[in-house]
């Protein structure tokens, strides 16, 4: 979220901000479907935007409880 974040406001404007670096994600290898659903938020594109974005982290963190690495990295990236 802060990667997006970040990147949309750079693009506005925002000329400073302090981050910690080693949280932030390459805009460009955000998986699709994520950025999406965080865009919606951040934009306020849709009515529903934060209840999906809640139920595919809650959906993440199931898969990684099952042992699916890919699950257990996006888990990590959202929470």
């Amino acid at each position: 979220m802060h990667s997006a974040f970040l990147y949309h406001a750079i693009k506005a404007g925002m000329d400073m901000g302090i981050v910690n670096a080693g949280q932030i994600d390459v805009y460009d290898q955000i998986d699709p479907t994520l950025l999406t659903l965080v865009e919606d938020v951040l934009f306020n594109r849709r009515a529903d935007a934060t209840e999906r974005l809640t139920e595919f982290a809650d959906s993440i963190k199931s898969s990684s409880k099952k042992g699916d690495q890919s699950g257990r990295r996006m888990a990590n990236k959202i929470c």
